[in-house]
């Protein structure tokens, strides 16, 4: 995980469990694009997660997330972490949180395609928590939703979890000239 700071590593650790094993092995340069990525696809999933707000505030917060990504975290530095870590939120994710301006600063430190990357994977996943959000009753409701197309899901599909493997394969192939 070469260029992710001691407290990054640290907190990967926290809050992957078993996933921070896999980073930890990755070729060399691959590591820390893709640890930066989920500590920022974990934030934003917290947000989305969160049983403190209601979702459309949820969704606002993902999307001034979604701009902190874009300009290295000046916006994300308004809000106060306290508003987004309900009662179900784990020590970690609270850390996680707090943790959010510092991440989303070190992207500066990446190389320029790295950031690129990193930025596009998480902006993608923001999009596909908000679309779940704004799509679907909440789970509380008891009501059920539904894509209307296979164009819909397949785009779905992607904005949620596809993006990560495309990002990842990327990554891996800038880094790793034998492939």
């Amino acid at each position: 995980m070469d260029a992710l700071d001691g407290d990054s590593r640290r907190l990967l650790k926290r809050v992957s469990r078993a996933f921070y094993l896999s980073i930890r092995v990755l070729p060399r340069g691959v590591g820390a694009p893709v640890g930066l990525a989920y500590l920022l696809a974990r934030t934003a999933d917290t947000i989305a997660d969160s049983d403190a707000l209601p979702p459309s505030d949820r969704a606002a917060h993902l999307a001034a997330f979604r701009r902190a990504i874009a300009d290295g975290g000046r916006e994300w530095d308004a809000f106060a972490p306290s508003d987004l870590a309900g009662g179900g939120a784990s020590d970690a994710e609270r850390e996680l949180l707090a943790s959010a301006p510092r991440v989303l600063r070190s992207l500066d430190a990446l190389p320029p395609s790295d950031r690129r990357r990193v930025r596009d994977v998480a902006a993608e996943l923001c999009d596909g928590m908000a679309f779940d959000l704004t799509r679907f009753p909440p789970a509380e409701s008891g009501e059920l939703g539904c894509l209307d197309s296979p164009e819909e899901l397949d785009r779905y599909a992607y904005m949620v979890a596809g993006c990560v493997g495309a990002f990842w394969t990327d990554a891996t192939m800038a880094h790793t000239p034998a492939l």
